[in-house]
């Protein structure tokens, strides 16, 4: 008997054919094909006899969360926002059912991601900017009934960790990257033990709707990188704008480590965002100390791998162990050097 993981990719073809055909007017699908790098969900591209067409099939199952997604999509994307929106089908719904998922359709925009090793001053710079308009946005969004940001419990990752351990432990001949995974595992264990902040500790306002994952990966630019598309609500939720300030520009300007040269990167991106929305250096501190210290609690990556089998994003478990040792390493002085 073969069962279907849930985090791997899986659509019928028939039964989305004919989920399309009674409540959209995109005419039959023809073609189903699935496309690598989603995180949060399985992406595919979809041709029908009146096109191609960006299909998404959400890993939550939740409706209120789904539609939660589809309502910031909607409100960003009514302030101005370069959103990328889902299609709606006769009853003017951004979200349908297919399979024990929820999925939408979009427009297949062929536009350019920029790489890791093309981030710039003028592409953080704008990203920078954007994220203060999305922001003075998100401070005004006016139904706060909304998922709140969820972060680091210290009994939830003991939960996930002992887990991970057992996982590990039934590898009868671990690889390079099995041992380098418990290692890493082994110093978050060690981090999180010798944590003593609260998130009571930290007192910042949930009171701005978030994108949630404003980074590089999730928008279209132009050649002189100028941003023509924003894309990818899954992680929308109301919480503090330091966190996400703080989560954005290390993304964004450290991908590849704590450089000198990434700093000056953090600086641009964040004289930017000042120059937009102003923030103090207490709150963005804090928004910082958030950020780090929920990065010590993630383990996710790790359980991608280890329990669900997904070996395709690897590339995101190095960058993840790399910016876990340098925020680590840099402590209370990272919040200095970029903030000026």
């Amino acid at each position: 008997m073969t069962i279907d993981h849930p985090l791997r990719p899986h659509v019928d073809q028939a039964k989305l054919a004919d989920r399309v055909r009674v409540f959209f007017d995109l005419g039959e699908v023809q073609d189903l094909s699935f496309i690598y790098g989603g995180y949060m969900c399985h992406n595919y591209r979809m041709t029908t006899d009146q096109g191609i067409y960006f299909l998404k099939q959400y890993r939550n199952k939740i409706s209120t969360i789904v539609h939660e997604i589809k309502y910031a999509e909607e409100f960003f994307s009514s302030q101005g926002f370069p959103v990328i929106m889902p299609i709606e089908d006769r009853s003017g719904r951004r979200a349908f059912w297919v399979d024990d998922h929820w999925l939408s359709i979009f427009p297949f925009v062929d536009g350019y991601v920029p790489a890791l090793r093309e981030i710039d001053m003028t592409l953080v710079e704008h990203v920078g900017d954007m994220l203060a308009h999305f922001h003075k946005a998100g401070l005004k969004f006016p139904d706060r009934h909304f998922q709140p940001l969820r972060l680091w419990s210290r009994r939830k990752f003991f939960m996930e960790y002992a887990e991970l351990e057992y996982e590990l432990a039934r590898i009868a001949s671990p690889s390079e990257l099995d041992r380098q995974i418990a290692v890493s595992l082994q110093k978050k264990a060690e981090l999180v033990r010798h944590n003593s902040v609260d998130l009571q500790d930290i007192q910042l306002p949930y009171d701005c709707l978030l994108h949630g994952d404003f980074i590089y990966p999730n928008m279209f630019v132009t050649p002189s990188h100028e941003i023509t598309h924003v894309y990818d609500f899954e992680k929308a939720v109301i919480g503090p704008r330091a966190y996400e300030l703080a989560r954005s520009l290390i993304i964004n300007c450290f991908d590849d480590g704590d450089t000198e040269q990434n700093y000056e990167l953090g600086r641009a991106f964040l004289r930017a965002y000042r120059a937009r929305l102003p923030i103090s250096f207490d709150e963005f501190d804090k928004g910082v100390h958030l950020f780090m210290i929920n990065l010590r609690h993630s383990n996710w990556i790790e359980s991608r791998y280890l329990i669900y089998g997904i070996d395709t994003q690897l590339d995101l478990y190095e960058r993840h162990t790399n910016r876990l040792e340098w925020t680590v390493r840099s402590g209370e002085g990272f919040s200095r050097r970029v903030f000026e």
